[in-house]
């Protein structure tokens, strides 16, 4: 099962902050009562129930839309944080941003002065392969002139990346995927398993309920120059093989089929 909202413009690095009022519980302070045992919530998943729990609902603050180094447009900016990096610092540790140094290393540290409770990465479904072929050394299309000027950034560098994204019957592109080219298939299930692993690892699923993890992508189609992004999160940890992309699924109501598991 899945929740799918409707954004603008793409943003970077967890830049939009959002207020939410959420059933479950934290470890901070509030108010919050201990619930009759009939009024518990019942969990979609396998963990510990909340310690507290106000059936009059806790305000809670996170981010549900952040891209990584894992899209193309974000990577060419020089961010090179991961999935695991972005909801580590949601969860209040340091993360590394540009500008980079020789070794590729962010030279500033960003750090919340108060943890978010819960947080998603969007990232773009569609190029999870082809991002990672091009930046990834000895990969079978690193040193091609599709990937070299891909990592030039600029203009040049989001059309050879992402014109698929703009056209009414999009397909991944043979520039990179294919006979010559990298298995995107395959390459694309590796990172997205990463995802869904670094979602696991910050989640906590004991009874204190400190921080809550979702699994998330961006699916962004842009037809005619029109914006149809839409964010797509998973309530729990029964999610596709691979993410129902604007690819494979180029229609809104296409993908409201394709992105069920």
């Amino acid at each position: 099962m899945k929740g799918i909202m409707r954004h603008g413009h793409s943003a970077l690095l967890l830049t939009l902050w959002i207020v939410t009022i959420l059933p479950c519980c934290h470890s901070g302070d509030d108010n919050g009562s201990i619930a009759p045992e009939d009024a518990r919530p019942v969990y979609t998943e396998d963990r510990e129930p909340c310690t507290r729990f106000n059936p009059l609902r806790n305000l809670y603050f996170g981010d549900l839309h952040a891209h990584t180094g894992l899209s193309h447009e974000t990577w060419t900016l020089d961010v090179r944080a991961k999935t695991i990096d972005a909801l580590r610092f949601a969860r209040g540790e340091p993360i590394r941003l540009p500008p980079l140094d020789e070794d590729g290393v962010g030279t500033r540290t960003l750090q919340l002065h108060r943890p978010l409770d819960f947080a998603s990465v969007t990232d773009h479904g569609e190029f999870l392969a082809e991002v990672e072929a091009c930046v990834s050394e000895g990969s079978a299309v690193y040193n091609s002139l599709p990937c070299l000027i891909y990592r030039l950034g600029g203009l040049p560098s989001e059309i050879v990346m992402a014109l698929p994204t703009f056209l009414w019957n999009p397909q991944h592109s043979p520039l990179f995927c294919g006979p010559g080219g990298v298995d995107c298939q395959a390459l694309a299930e590796r990172v997205w398993q990463g995802i869904r692993q670094a979602a696991e690892d910050t989640y906590d699923r004991t009874s204190n309920c400190s921080f809550s993890t979702f699994v998330a992508y961006e699916w962004t189609g842009i037809p005619g120059a029109s914006n149809l992004h839409r964010n797509v999160m998973f309530r729990n940890a029964n999610v596709p093989n691979l993410p129902a992309s604007y690819i494979e699924e180029p229609t809104p109501q296409r993908l409201w089929g394709g992105a069920e598991t």
